[in-house]
């Protein structure tokens, strides 16, 4: 019976539901988007290239809806948008600090534990390099911006 109904479902379209699946699929994926990203700051890129910049607040089937720095509160048709880049938060750069502090750790462990006779200088100079190193793996790996196309 469900079966039955399903197919039925799938053949005839409910009112007020979307006919194409490529459109639905897309209004699934913005929707998803929004609820990962909520209060996010996020730039949508236009058809034409223009990007608008702003605070994601919510977004439904139809537009995208983001304060901007003034407060205003502005409505992005979907349909117009093709790119939506996420910027990286507080998160990104903890995730940064700590991969460097972490790598520098260890390049110090590494000094002290193969090299007894290092000087603390030797040390310090090397948890330093290490934590240069990190911090740089860290910020190409983690400390990204996030590139979602929506066609």
């Amino acid at each position: 019976m469900f079966l039955l109904v399903g197919s039925v479902l799938t053949i005839f379209p409910i009112s007020g539901q979307d006919v194409d699946p490529a459109r639905s699929a897309r209004n699934i994926r913005v929707k998803k988007l929004a609820l990962n990203w909520q209060d996010e700051v996020v730039k949508l890129t236009n058809t034409d290239g223009t990007k608008i910049k702003g605070k994601l607040v919510d977004a439904n089937f139809y537009h995208f809806i983001l304060e901007k720095k003034d407060g205003k509160i502005t409505e992005v048709p979907i349909d117009q948008i093709t790119v939506v880049t996420l910027s990286p938060g507080i998160m990104e750069l903890s995730l940064t600090v700590a991969t460097g502090l972490l790598v520098g750790g260890f390049a110090m462990g590494f000094v002290s534990l193969t090299t007894p006779e290092a000087s603390a200088a030797a040390q310090g100079v090397t948890a330093l390099l290490g934590a240069l190193v990190g911090s740089w793996m860290g910020y190409f790996t983690f400390y990204q911006e996030e590139v979602i196309e929506l066609e």
